[in-house]
């Protein structure tokens, strides 16, 4: 044999062993971790099974709003008003009893009548600002 490919043959070290371990204690982990996949999160109902009969969901744009309202929870309930600043301002009562189905950074999700939904949506195009007003609970 030439001496270039020659290998010579080390004795395991106790740390080659210790590594050789560990390396397989994470293949393990990650073998389990991959076969359980991560923890789901508990079931909500669907969007439209939390709806009754006569509304609709309207996804409400939180930039849209003139004060957020912090702190809401579901079935929280709102009345949102439009508010025409300026010299002759004025205010507008756009929905009444819209209920809370869930929020984030970026959306208020409420349940409201469809005309409602529309009344808020034609208040935003003519340059309204929106105004929750939280409803004490019953």
């Amino acid at each position: 044999m030439l001496p270039s490919l020659r290998i010579p043959a080390r004795p395991w070290a106790p740390r080659r062993a210790l590594a050789g371990a560990a390396l397989a204690c994470l293949a393990l982990a990650a073998v389990t971790l991959r076969a359980e996949g991560p923890a789901a999160p508990a079931a909500a109902a669907p969007l439209a099974q939390r709806l009754d009969g006569s509304s609709v969901a309207l996804a409400l744009p939180v930039a849209w709003l003139a004060a957020p309202l912090a702190g809401l929870v579901a079935d929280d309930r709102l009345d949102i008003v439009g508010v025409r600043p300026g010299d002759l301002a004025s205010v507008f009562a756009l929905a009444a009893d819209a209920r809370v189905l869930g929020q984030d950074d970026r959306a208020l999700t409420l349940a409201v009548r469809p005309d409602d939904a529309a009344q808020l949506a034609l208040a935003r195009a003519n340059g309204l600002l929106l105004v929750p007003l939280l409803r004490a609970q019953r």
